[in-house]
């Protein structure tokens, strides 16, 4: 699903409006087709919705920061990930500093950031997201919080191609 209308790009959640919207997060390092398929599935459904989309990023990537020894490099810039997010017809682009400070909160005090700024009606993952201190907020995590917080979380199965799941390590 690709857009002629250009992205509204922001550095922080700080700079975003509270707006019901539908939002996906990851690191979509390399946005691979594993990553335009849940971006296709978030924006299809916002605009069933009938609002706009949003997809939350990090930057640098988590691993550099929390294992810089064993941090295996980009698959493509920070530059070259925005843009081909931007392709991907997605409304709005969110990218939020990922600093050890950010590493370190629960996975409910980060959706509660999210919440406060985006009001997000539902959170579209890859099945084997994880996010929070440990990497604890799995979907299921997720979607405990959400019902508190007031979003329901989709959980996207893994594309395969040619028997293999496609990702960013592969």
């Amino acid at each position: 699903m690709m857009s002629d209308a250009q992205p509204t790009y922001r550095n922080s959640l700080g700079e975003c409006a509270p707006t019901p919207q539908v939002a996906t997060i990851g690191m979509f390092d390399g946005v691979h087709l594993g990553h335009l398929h849940l971006l296709r599935l978030t924006v299809g459904r916002a605009r069933e919705l009938g609002l706009p989309s949003v997809a939350i990023t990090f930057e640098p990537p988590p691993a550099r920061v929390l294992r810089p020894d064993r941090f295996p490099g980009r698959i493509c810039s920070a530059r070259e990930k925005l843009r081909l997010l931007g392709e991907s017809g997605i409304d709005e682009i969110v990218t939020i500093q990922f600093d050890l400070s950010l590493a370190a909160l629960s996975p409910e005090e980060f959706m509660g950031r999210v919440v406060e700024r985006l009001t997000p009606v539902e959170v579209w993952v890859g099945e084997a997201f994880a996010l929070g201190k440990n990497r604890s907020g799995d979907v299921a995590r997720l979607s405990e919080i959400g019902e508190t917080l007031g979003y329901r979380v989709h959980s996207v199965d893994r594309l395969t191609r040619d028997g293999k799941v496609v990702s960013s390590s592969l």
